[in-house]
């Protein structure tokens, strides 16, 4: 259909109608876009951090790697989608299942009071609230494995405008088992007053 030129007849002209409208509806789209995407990216760092701290778990429980080698094949994984992320990785052992993420058991007195017994598990010579050693321990310890990986935003432009933080943050952890490799000799743990 052709428009004339006079008032009325602009009135019910639709010439560009579909311009207009596509025009009002871009930028919702191109948000709708940026966020599936941004969300996209943030799940599948989780999958990448998640997938990097089970390869760790296994090859620490064989005994056959140094911490140094497990970090660096976790750091390669994470790097391996995005070359700028940051990586931070924390290993302690423990006796025992039971005992991952608890204090030295204090036999007498209190913390508070500063005056007080107890059984220094990590051997370091101070009451710690978390007994575990660092490092990947030996033979049939548990490991407790928590890798933090940081990544920048996929669109600075989702940060101004979804709001989104400028950085993921994923922190990933697992507690796993040593194997049997070695001859296991069990200590008592020395008792510190302090």
């Amino acid at each position: 259909m052709i428009c004339r030129s006079d008032a009325y007849s602009l009135k019910f002209c639709e010439r560009g109608a579909a311009l207009v409208e596509f025009a009002m509806l871009l930028p919702v789209l191109c948000l709708l876009i940026i966020g599936t995407l941004e969300v996209g990216y943030r799940i599948y760092a989780v999958s990448v951090s998640n997938g990097a701290i089970r390869a760790a778990a296994r090859m620490a429980s064989t005994g056959q790697y140094t911490g140094t080698q497990i970090d660096a094949e976790v750091v390669k994984q994470i790097r391996s989608f995005r070359k700028d992320a940051t990586v931070s990785i924390v290993k302690k052992s423990y006796s025992d299942f039971t005992g991952v993420g608890l204090p030295e058991p204090v036999t007498s007195g209190s913390i508070a009071s500063g005056t007080y017994c107890f059984d220094d598990i990590n051997n370091n010579g101070t009451w710690d609230a978390d007994r575990g050693k660092n490092g990947l321990g030996g033979a049939e310890d548990v490991i407790y494995y928590e890798v933090t990986a940081s990544y920048p935003t996929l669109f600075k432009f989702s940060e101004k405008m979804l709001k989104f933080s400028p950085t993921t943050k994923v922190i990933e952890n697992t507690i796993v088992s040593n194997e049997p490799y070695a001859a296991v000799v069990s200590t008592p743990p020395p008792k510190v007053c302090k």
